[in-house]
């Protein structure tokens, strides 16, 4: 067993395996640790469980069986798709699975795209297509049959098996730290949107990406990341920390480093002869024509692993964005681009930074023409399609934080892993968008175990989302004419949301500028070597 100290004096255990101990890595586990007799001691060989069954992969994954198991039971009342009185909210079990069963036209045999416009990317149309049809089929031979309940149980257990391969390829990414995938295992984000849209088939691919990236197989990584962005738009959003990754590895590479001056006199030749003067000017040319060609052959061979790996990555990942969505885009056109034109259209929904300021306009101001707010104003632009201005703000947002985030890789004194720049990057896009659904917070948790894996941080943030769930369907009681919770609980609910992914960002950063603070880079055999 050897062990290393961190910068606050903490030690830093690594067993005989090779496994970090969080009882010892980690402030807030080492704290519940005193409870059970304290930390991990000096002398302690963890290593001799590696010889039972019960190793701490497996223990993760048997957690998150519990977890989704328990996910299941939590929206088992909605099951059947008879949402009578308001079933779906007083039970908190609403899921799209059900809901668009009907509405995207499954329940009536319609084929996604071909029969009917789907509100998703194309991938995930096949998907609900997949499984939706043959259950449609089979309903309408036995008309006992129950579609709705058996097409959300086919989903449910499809979606489980995504967040399965997920932990899966999260404890490969951290062999030495298994324990951290915990977080994602035992999540209470997890157990209560699971299955509320399919946005866990989105999120195996994308950490899929980041394993294949992890691997050093830059084709599989895009392959899986474009696989991704079919399936959700935000897996795409992967390939900016990759660029600017690729960027920061060519500094100090001098590809456009000048080559000295060739030009000479010829030996043997009268410097002023007519002969001297043309056997100077074709060496002149023949040296220019070199440097040019050495010039090119830097850029193909000159950059770096890093950059060559991302433009792989990048014409893998778009290649497969095009195979899926050129077909249908051609030959279904209005019903392929019904998920932008939702978009583009929709209006700024419940929780988001942009609802809260809207009501807080609306603290001082009537929002009647001529006495509004900003937020009132920008929200407003939206009924407007001409001129749909928030859209523009959100999109201007999101590049300019992107820019940050490449500025923020190129100038850190050591290179960012890739997980950090992924989590702020998908975080920025959250906070600052007009549209954050309860579900979409299932994006942030692989990033999370992977960028910045402490408990206590952690468990803070997963109480602020709990909050909030909890407060959103009293707020869609009280949209069904039920008042269960004053506006201003629901507000604060979402602020402290809003504000604890937004402290997650400035510790990741803070993290970045500081990687002496990063808890992964001083796990024992990671250290600067370590890219995800």
């Amino acid at each position: 067993m050897s062990s290393d100290t961190g910068t606050d004096g903490r030690r830093l255990v690594e067993t005989s395996g090779g496994i970090d101990a969080p009882s010892r890595s980690d402030g807030f586990v080492a704290g519940l640790s005193q409870a059970v007799g304290g930390p991990m001691g000096d002398h302690a060989v963890p290593g001799r469980w590696s010889s039972r069954f019960w190793i701490a992969a497996r223990i993760i994954i048997a957690l998150t069986c519990a977890t989704l198991a328990l996910s299941f039971l939590q929206k088992s009342p909605c099951r059947s798709g008879a949402w009578a009185d308001s079933l779906q909210y007083t039970k908190f079990c609403y899921t799209d699975v059900l809901a668009l069963y009907g509405a995207e036209g499954l329940s009536d045999g319609k084929v996604p795209y071909v029969d009917t416009a789907v509100e998703y990317p194309v991938l995930t149309g096949a998907f609900m297509g997949l499984i939706g049809l043959p259950v449609h089929s089979y309903g309408v031979e036995h008309p006992e049959f129950n579609q709705y309940q058996a097409f959300y149980d086919i989903t449910a257990l499809a979606l489980f098996g995504c967040a399965i391969a997920t932990v899966a390829m999260l404890l490969a990414i951290r062999r030495r730290r298994p324990w951290d995938v915990a977080m994602f295992a035992v999540s209470p984000v997890l157990l209560v949107t699971a299955t509320v849209n399919w946005d866990l088939l989105a999120i195996v691919f994308a950490v899929g990406g980041i394993w294949a990236w992890s691997k050093r197989n830059p084709a599989l990584a895009g392959l899986l990341i474009g696989l991704g962005a079919a399936a959700k738009l935000w897996p795409g959003f992967l390939f900016v920390p990759l660029f600017a990754l690729a960027l920061r590895s060519l500094h100090g590479k001098g590809i456009f480093a000048e080559s000295r001056s060739r030009t000479a006199s010829v030996p043997g030749e009268p410097e002023g002869s007519t002969r001297n003067t043309y056997l100077v000017l074709a060496r002149d040319i023949y040296f220019r024509a070199r440097r040019g060609l050495i010039i090119a052959w830097r850029y193909v061979v000159a950059v770096s692993r890093q950059t060559r790996s991302f433009l792989l990555a990048a014409v893998t990942g778009i290649g497969v964005i095009l195979a899926a969505n050129v077909p249908v885009m051609v030959t279904h056109y209005d019903n392929w681009h019904r998920f932008i034109s939702l978009n583009t259209e929709r209006a700024v929904d419940w929780g988001t930074f942009w609802y809260v300021g809207r009501w807080a306009d609306g603290l001082f101001m009537s929002g009647q023409p001529g006495d509004r707010g900003l937020f009132q104003w920008l929200s407003d632009s939206l009924n407007n399609p001409d001129d749909r201005l928030l859209n523009d703000v959100t999109l201007g947002l999101f590049v300019i934080a992107c820019i940050g985030i490449i500025a923020l890789t190129y100038f850190a004194p050591q290179e960012p892993r890739l997980a950090q720049l992924a989590f702020l990057v998908v975080a920025i896009f959250l906070l600052f968008n007009k549209v954050w659904s309860q579900q979409f917070t299932l994006w942030l948790l692989p990033l999370i175990v992977l960028a910045r894996p402490r408990w206590g941080a952690f468990l803070l943030w997963q109480v602020a989302e709990l909050g909030y769930f909890l407060a959103f369907y009293g707020e869609l009681l009280g949209a069904s004419g039920k008042s269960v919770i004053p506006e201003g609980t629901f507000i604060i609910a979402a602020t402290f949301r809003w504000v604890m992914v937004a402290a997650l960002c400035v510790m990741v950063v803070r993290e970045i500028l500081n990687p002496e603070l990063d808890v992964v880079r001083r796990t024992p055999r990671y250290g600067k070597l370590l890219t995800v």
